[in-house]
């Protein structure tokens, strides 16, 4: 038996090919604002 998640899932009108999602990782895609305070933006 296959698992379900390498199988087609249509969502809408989106077919993805898979069910394997990664959530969007990139901080210049957030609106202009100062660095939330406790995080560190130097390493």
């Amino acid at each position: 038996m296959t698992s379900s998640l390498f199988q087609p899932i249509t969502l809408g009108g989106l077919t993805f090919p898979n069910r394997i999602a990664v959530a969007p990782m990139c901080q210049y895609s957030a609106e202009d604002a100062p660095p939330a305070t406790g995080i560190s933006t130097t390493g």
